[in-house]
């Protein structure tokens, strides 16, 4: 039978404009542990479930932020996230809110 996984679409005032430059990176070829797609809005990523995973996260430059994001969406049993410029920010979380 085949899987089905939850996305969350989150703003990309959640994460960093850093962060979003090592996803448009990874989206290009470049490596990373928060493998992505690119799109005109923003990008999608996975969210790894276990702190090592994360750990890979932070060593790749990404920041506390997208860190905080990728729990999030694992917590709200989401396996990616999509990245939009458009999406809805979260006021009611942990989430960091950056303007750029």
């Amino acid at each position: 039978m085949s899987e089905i996984h939850k996305v969350i679409v989150l703003s990309t005032a959640h994460i960093t404009e850093s962060d979003m430059a090592l996803l448009e990176y990874a989206g290009e070829g470049g490596g990373s542990p928060v493998l992505c797609a690119l799109d005109p809005y923003g990008g999608w990523g996975f969210a790894p479930d276990d702190e090592e995973q994360l750990e890979e996260v932070r060593e790749h430059g990404f920041s506390n932020s997208m860190v905080k994001v990728l729990r999030f969406a694992r917590r709200k049993d989401c396996r990616y996230v999509k990245f939009d410029e458009d999406g809805d920010i979260e006021t009611d979380t942990e989430l960091s809110i950056h303007d750029w």
